[in-house]
């Protein structure tokens, strides 16, 4: 019963951290800004630097859950197709916040109740929260174009993702390598979920 209870605190702790990931990376567009001047994406599109990343913040802006307006770009031009992409990725981010924010309340509500209990389960939901994700993210830096390639098949059944940068120029300022260091984010919070809860399963009990 301990595992059964250590494997399913680690899908709810992984679902979790996948979330508050997005959710960073929604917030906080360091890690882009980063990229377009690593990458010379100014120089590279002929777009100021301005514009890339109020092109990026449009895009970001309508992913978010919040958002209820139709897909717009204030700069680019972009097809039917590419903005049916962005739909269908809204839908997805959309049932990543639902389902992860769903799984940190559950969590927290079960700790609770579980109590000093919990200590049992956790020293196995730990170590399975670190090796799970973290595999699947060290296999897809071995080949990540084939692990990009992959995920979409998985979540998207057309291939509206294959952007012809002519119609959608969207595409030349959103480098994959920008996609690999969001993994790599993610990854920090599946790092961190494990932490916490190797902190909370050798916490001293008081009293």
């Amino acid at each position: 019963m301990k595992y059964i209870k250590g494997a399913v605190c680690a899908m709810l702790f992984i679902l979790a951290a996948t979330a508050a990931g997005l959710a960073f990376l929604h917030i906080c567009d360091a890690v882009y800004l980063m990229d377009v001047r690593h990458y010379g994406l100014a120089e590279s599109t002929g777009l100021t630097e301005e514009q890339i990343m109020d092109n990026y913040n449009a895009v970001m802006e309508y992913l978010s859950p919040f958002s209820q307006g139709e897909f717009d770009l204030p700069d680019l031009p972009f097809s039917e197709s590419g903005a049916y992409h962005f739909y269908e990725t809204k839908n997805i981010f959309r049932n990543v916040y639902i389902i992860g924010g769903l799984s940190a309340i559950t969590l927290i509500i079960w700790l609770i109740l579980e109590g000093e209990r919990a200590k049992g389960f956790l020293k196995i939901s730990w170590a399975l929260t670190l090796i799970i994700p973290l595999a699947a993210v060290g296999a897809a830096a071995i080949d990540f174009n084939k692990a990009f390639i992959l995920f979409h098949k998985v979540f998207f059944n057309n291939d509206m993702w294959m952007f012809d940068p002519a119609a959608d120029p969207i595409i030349e300022i959103l480098p994959e390598a920008f996609f690999m260091h969001c993994a790599m984010v993610i990854a920090a919070f599946y790092l961190a979920a494990a932490v916490f809860q190797l902190v909370l399963s050798r916490r001293k009990s008081h009293g």
